[in-house]
């Protein structure tokens, strides 16, 4: 499988990750959209060099495939539906009995 390939199938579950922090640290457009922003580039980063070693073409590749991939499944999928709503409903769970 090409690094593309493998960073795509990463950001399909990107979403999740990235909904689970910004639960717990964000509360704002530009808070989430960084977080989005760093885990993409976290784990395209990782991805090349797990991969196929360093390159800066496949870095950039990378990095842009998980991105675009994540936000796809996000907008389409992800945003409302009744998996983040356990998410949610999860973490608010756990946070109210650590009070």
């Amino acid at each position: 499988m090409s690094i593309e390939g493998f960073s795509v199938l990463i950001g399909l579950v990107m979403p999740a990750v990235v909904e689970f922090i910004k639960v717990r640290f964000a509360d704002s457009k530009r808070v989430n959209f960084a977080i989005a922003f760093i885990t993409s580039l976290i784990v395209g980063t990782l991805t090349t060099l797990l991969t196929e070693g360093f390159s800066v073409s496949e870095l950039l590749g990378s990095i842009g495939a998980v991105f675009t991939a994540s936000q796809v499944v996000y907008n389409l999928y992800w945003k409302g539906s009744k998996l983040e709503a356990r998410l949610l409903e999860s973490v608010a769970k756990k946070s109210s009995k650590k009070k």
